[in-house]
């Protein structure tokens, strides 16, 4: 691997990571007040229109957008033809929901939802403009470009939704947030690639992309299924209510995954996709992903089931107890599911994608019947069953990687133990403390009990440091104090 792609692939990593962490502790907080305005049924009918709208517009693509990404030779013409098809399949599916809207929401038995649609459905023009540029800054690995724009458009989206929410809009903040920062930071990628939409369609260039798209589609559409169809589900055959729990429950259990493991892995596409041919930096690079998620993602979530009461009654309130036990047993899943997207970039990235999406598909059809199952007898159960995909996924994932690299269970396991028995021993001191100490529910006790938390694990994973951890670390100090060197030169 060229020095230039191992010093492109830091930077992007702290740029598309680190420079994110402060735009996301907003959105969160943005949520909270969000909850506290809002009624769970308020998010149960924009998480209908938006499960739909964002499923939908996964099939206006074809996948094409990544294999803008990962293919060696692009051009022009390339580009021009993904946009045209797009914008097509696009239109053609704008009219569509508009024209369905009230038999949609006349299914989910929710009326409101029918407005809801239309207008959102607007969305799917707004993307054709809007992922083409992110894919050509994403190719060349220009991720401090794009971690400035998403920062500007997520801050804006929490600051309008918000504002909208407390002149009482309801459910319709969420959905004028959307659209209004998404239109904005949709001019400023197209200014800051370079890139001028045109209306020429070359069909042989498109046919060039269309067996890396056409499995990168259906990846993207069990993508989508496996992480709404639960959703979905329980929209049919229980009600609005308990969907906004569930939805609220995995939004808020996904946001560190999408917030930091999701711009990891984003990073870590592009970089595989450019070293596929090289099987020694392949393991390298995977490697340090692993320990990277380990060392961030195990104390998070173990932190959040051991915490979750605290959590949920002090920021959201008491209408929101019912979502306790689905998000203690959802950030369980989504734990795994941080590895499962290092996972994944690295197949796709290497160009293994059919096993996988194969894969793939049995276990969004097991996630099928356990959710029709579950759904009879509640929403933790649900949860449950997201759980049971997500560990089938990442089974299959490690046996598809090990025929590529020399990888096992054992060098997995030496990437994570030490930030696992951390964490353990984090939980082990989390909870004595609220069955001996902070017993009462309150904010002040839910604070002491994550400083208490932070504290245990840095002190136990520095007593141990395995040599993956400390390569690691010795790696971003040099970095850090090389940024600091010469800015101050």
């Amino acid at each position: 691997m060229s020095l230039d792609i191992l010093g492109k692939t830091k930077n992007a990593l702290y740029w598309n990571v680190i420079i994110k962490i402060p735009s996301e502790l907003f959105r969160f907080i943005i949520s909270i007040f969000m909850a506290r305005i809002l009624e769970p049924k308020d998010f149960g009918i924009v998480s209908i229109a938006s499960m739909l709208i964002y499923y939908t517009n996964t099939l206006t693509n074809l996948g094409f957008n990544k294999a803008i990404v990962q293919t060696d030779n692009i051009n022009n013409k390339h580009i021009n033809s993904i946009f045209i098809f797009d914008l097509t399949i696009s239109l053609i599916f704008y009219g569509l929901f508009y024209i369905s809207a009230p038999y949609i929401a006349s299914y989910f038995h929710s009326n409101e939802t029918k407005s809801v649609i239309r207008v959102l459905s607007s969305m799917f023009i707004i993307t054709t403009f809007h992922e083409i540029p992110h894919s050509i800054l994403r190719r060349n690995i220009e991720f401090k470009i794009i971690s400035l724009i998403d920062n500007v458009r997520d801050t804006l989206m929490g600051i309008i939704s918000l504002s909208f929410a407390l002149f009482g809009f309801g459910y319709w903040s969420m959905v004028i947030g959307q659209l209004i920062s998404y239109l904005l930071a949709t001019l400023y990628l197209l200014y800051k690639a370079k890139w001028i939409p045109s209306f020429i369609y070359n069909h042989k260039s498109l046919k060039e992309l269309l067996n890396f798209g056409v499995w990168n589609f259906l990846n993207s559409q069990i993508y989508f299924l496996s992480t709404r169809l639960d959703r979905l589900i329980i929209g049919r055959y229980l009600n609005i209510t308990a969907l906004g729990y569930y939805d609220k429950s995995k939004s808020f259990s996904q946001m560190p995954d999408e917030a930091i493991a999701g711009n990891i892995n984003t990073v870590m596409f592009s970089s595989f996709s450019r070293i596929k041919n090289d099987s020694v930096e392949l393991k390298r690079m995977l490697g340090r992903g692993i320990t990277i998620m380990a060392c961030i993602f195990f104390p998070v979530y173990f932190g959040l089931f051991a915490i979750a009461p605290y959590f949920i009654l002090t920021l959201l309130g008491e209408k929101w107890e019912p979502m306790i036990i689905p998000f203690k047993y959802l950030c369980i899943g989504c734990l795994f599911s941080t590895f499962n997207g290092l996972f994944e970039v690295f197949i796709i990235g290497i160009g293994d994608y059919k096993k996988y999406v194969i894969r793939k598909i049995f276990a969004t059809m097991t996630l099928c019947v356990l959710c029709i199952y579950f759904v009879k007898i509640g929403i933790e159960y649900v949860a449950i069953g997201y759980n049971v995909y997500i560990l089938i996924v990442f089974y299959f994932s490690i046996i598809i990687i090990s025929k590529h690299i020399v990888i096992d269970w054992k060098y997995v396991l030496r990437c994570i133990y030490i930030p696992l028995l951390s964490s353990i021993v984090m939980v082990i001191i989390i909870y004595t403390s609220q069955t001996m100490l902070l017993i009462e529910i309150n904010s002040l006790n839910m604070a002491i009990m994550i400083v208490l938390g932070i504290s245990t694990y840095l002190i136990a994973i520095l007593i141990y440091p395995s040599s993956n951890v400390m390569e690691l670390l010795k790696i971003i100090v040099h970095d850090l104090s090389e940024k600091y060197s010469s800015k101050n030169s």
